[in-house]
């Protein structure tokens, strides 16, 4: 995993204590080398097609875009 992406990881774990399971690096098999060079984060919600997990899964991404413009 590349540092961003542990990074990311640690900071999703921290915030969602709810979110027991994070991943992103997998050898092959992708169209794009965003796995395999460790720059994908794969964040896996619980119960995702429910409506609270589609809405923990929508908060997440607003955490992520907010956390992404202070750059």
């Amino acid at each position: 995993m590349q540092i961003d992406s542990i990074r990311i990881m640690r900071t999703i774990a921290a915030a969602f204590p709810e979110i027991t399971t994070l991943g992103g690096w997998r050898p092959t098999g992708d169209v794009t080398p965003d796995h395999p060079d460790g720059r994908a984060v794969d964040i896996m919600i619980p119960d995702s097609a429910s409506a609270p997990g589609k809405a923990l899964g929508d908060t997440i991404a607003r955490a992520a875009e907010e956390r992404l413009s202070e750059r």
